[in-house]
């Protein structure tokens, strides 16, 4: 393995990195840490209309960094280690979508806000019968040391017959910048 040396003093010796090293700039491993998770969601069936549905995202695929995921049928969240920009991301994938919807919102929120991506006008204009659909969200979003994050669903209108099928619906996220 090869040394690290900063301004002449080795800082690593290949094996192990130097404690008591003064005058240079401190060293940090936060990138053996950072925080990141992914999660599958689990199938669930007849998306109920008028009212926010919490996705259950219980699979944990990968969660590092010292993050939590609360896998509770309906909580479903992340506990974010450290206070700091999450990049936070998720994809929900239905079958059977109803062709007569007014609206959806996926939505992801967290102990400070709710973050909402509104689909909308021409939702299902191409479509004469119940549809696959994909709905995905990507937000930077503030999380403080234990602040939790959730995603959940709302169907305005139509027929509760969508089902979200798991093989094609993650949440994921990972630590952008401390603060």
């Amino acid at each position: 393995m090869a040394t690290l040396s900063v301004g002449g003093t080795t800082v690593f010796d290949g094996s192990t990195l130097q404690s008591g090293v003064t005058g240079i700039p401190a060293i940090s491993l936060d990138n053996a840490t950072t925080p990141a998770f992914l999660v599958q969601a689990t199938a669930m069936s007849n998306l109920a209309i008028g009212t926010d549905v919490i996705i259950d995202y219980d699979t944990v695929i990968k969660n590092v960094g010292g993050g939590t995921f609360d896998t509770t049928q309906g909580t479903n969240s992340y506990t974010a280690p450290v206070s700091g920009l999450y990049q936070i991301n998720v994809c929900a994938f239905y079958d059977d979508f109803p062709n007569n919807v007014t609206d959806v919102r996926l939505k992801i929120v967290t102990s400070n806000r709710t973050y909402q991506r509104r689909y909308a006008k021409f939702i299902n204009a191409e479509h004469t019968s119940n549809y696959d659909c994909t709905f995905d969200f990507s937000q930077l979003v503030d999380l403080d040391a234990s602040d939790t994050c959730v995603i959940k669903i709302y169907q305005n209108g139509g027929s509760a017959a969508g089902d979200l099928e798991a093989a094609n619906s993650y949440f994921s996220g990972f630590l952008v910048s401390k603060y």
